[in-house]
This record gives C-alpha cells, structure tokens and sequence, in this order.
C-alpha cells in the first residue's frame, strides 16, 4: 500500500483503521483511539504518564457496524510518544476475545472497500 511521510507515531507493521467513537481504559482513565490496527493502537489526546517503553494492561472499546461494540482486554507497550498522542504495540490480547477482533478489523476494511 502506498503512503506518503510518515509521522514519529505512525509506524505500524498493520494497516490502520481510523475509528470513530472507540474508546480505550488505562489504569482508570479513559482515552479516545484515533486508529487501531491487529498489532497496536495510537490514542489521541493522550495526557497521561506513561513513558516510552512502558508496559500497561487495556481494555479496548470498538464501535461496531451493526451498534454492538467489540471489547478487547490486553496488554500493549509505548512506542512513541507525540504531542497529546501515544502507540502502543500490543504484546498481549485476551484468547478468548481475539476472533472478535480480527472479525471487526476484516468486517471494518470489508465496508471500506465496498
């Protein structure tokens, strides 16, 4: 896929799924995702203390088409940081729940492309 310049905080190995209305609870505090991929997730604004190298446990709010919502509970670590924005790369998602969410990320690249 061709794409142009990338920012310090748009790196990922996936493509990415812009993502409206999802939401992601870390320690307590509820952040807005600005895109979500298989492999990580950037959060936008993010006003938190996390560093860079940083491991914390998630759980991953995802609007789905049909109005339900896919939640996903994990572990990912900071990769960068950025002005009011951070990704994380997962290093762990729940067995249980992560066919729901590679369902809603290939249902979600299905409807963009249709």
């Amino acid at each position: 896929m061709a794409r142009g310049a990338r920012s310090s905080v748009d790196q990922r190995m996936d493509p990415r799924l812009v993502v409206e209305g999802a939401w992601i609870e870390i320690d307590g505090r509820r952040f807005g995702v600005r895109d979500v991929s298989l492999s990580g997730v950037r959060i936008q604004p993010y006003d938190g203390a996390h560093a860079v190298g940083a491991s914390f446990s998630f759980q991953l709010h995802l609007p789905d088409l049909d109005k339900m919502e896919v939640v996903i509970n994990g572990g990912a670590v900071v990769v960068r940081l950025a002005r009011s924005e951070m990704a994380a790369q997962f290093f762990y998602l729940d067995a249980d729940q992560y066919p729901a969410f590679d369902a809603y990320i290939d249902r979600r690249f299905s409807a963009k492309t249709s």
